[in-house]
């Protein structure tokens, strides 16, 4: 079943590279011409980045060039750094990975609890309270909440620190054993940096929480409303099961599954607002500035995230009948 999906899955991905490479050769522009946008830059070295890039080979084999490319993990040179790409990604993935596991978390704990309550008092004040500001919330885009957060606990509040990077100016940086910047700080047991670590994440971490978690908790009340109006439900109440059991156990375990999926989608999501060293940040720099390789690699990236989150939902999913086996 999964060999079959991942199968399925290659002509998608296929046709997202061809979609993206026709696309980019027929966009305004000449990636040579952003790369030697020097004033000093010549029509030689103009000439000399176009052949690096392929530009003046075959579409045939500028396709075939950029699928090896690909495969190797060459992913050319950022724009904005100057730096191979594969090396940027590698310095900015950790931090990502940070940010959006704790939002993650977060989303899935707020999320759930609040859809879980408003399912139980369906119809009450509390449901229509939780109700409305889930509808106000999802209304706000990523970075309209970052910053109001930023003007609130940092601007007038003095609450948080300043967004500016990853530590406080005044911390010391530990030494490198895993790549993560939070795990790293506990090896070397320096709390102090550990509490300035959490603190630099806190606001971006809230905006992404507060992004992703109105949809998780939407979903999760229609989820936990069919979930509790199911009659092995009202047959594990009718044995005198306590409601935590009811509630946890049977009722959220089979309701749960489609919020992962949708937690973990929101939860990816970047503001640069935030600005933090990410990958987003550094991506969403040289697409403006119309990379051509770096963009190659971005819209690479971003169906192929986005087929294979496709792709993920199927091979989580329950088998038939699954839902009526929590008692």
């Amino acid at each position: 079943m999964v060999s079959l999906r991942i199968v399925s899955a290659v002509p998608a991905l296929f046709g997202v590279l061809v979609l993206i490479f026709v696309a980019l050769r027929v966009l305004p522009g000449d990636p040579a011409a952003a790369f030697a946008s020097s004033p000093s830059a010549s029509q030689q070295d103009v000439a000399a980045l176009r052949s690096q890039l392929h530009l003046d080979r075959p579409l045939i084999e500028q396709f075939a060039l950029y699928l090896t490319d690909l495969g190797k993990g060459n992913l050319g040179t950022s724009l904005s750094t100057g730096r191979p790409v594969a090396a940027d990604l590698a310095d900015r993935l950790p931090a990502s990975i940070e940010l959006i596991a704790l939002s993650f978390v977060l989303t899935l704990v707020g999320g759930m609890g609040l859809g879980i309550l408003a399912a139980l008092r369906q119809g009450s004040l509390v449901d229509h309270l939780i109700r409305l500001v889930c509808s106000i919330w999802i209304t706000l885009p990523a970075f309209v909440t970052g910053l109001v957060l930023v003007y609130l606990f940092y601007y007038l509040a003095d609450w948080a620190p300043a967004p500016t990077g990853r530590l406080d100016m005044f911390a010391v940086t530990p030494p490198t054993v895993t790549g993560l910047l939070l795990i790293d700080i506990l090896l070397a047991r320096d709390f102090d940096t550990f509490a300035s670590a959490i603190g630099q994440l806190a606001l971006p971490v809230l905006t992404l929480t507060f992004f992703a978690l109105p949809p998780v908790a939407r979903i999760t009340r229609t989820s936990m409303l069919g979930v509790l109006s199911s009659d092995y439900i009202r047959t594990a109440r009718s044995l005198g099961l306590s409601s935590f059991r009811v509630v946890i156990v049977y009722g959220l375990r089979n309701a749960v599954l489609p919020r992962f999926d949708h937690a973990w989608n929101e939860s990816g999501f970047t503001s640069r607002r935030q600005r933090r060293r990410r990958e987003g940040l550094c991506l969403a720099r040289d697409l403006r500035l119309r990379n051509g390789r770096t963009s190659v690699w971005r819209l690479r990236a971003g169906p192929g995230i986005y087929c294979s989150g496709g792709c993920r939902v199927p091979l989580v999913q329950p088998p038939r009948g699954y839902s009526r086996r929590g008692c």
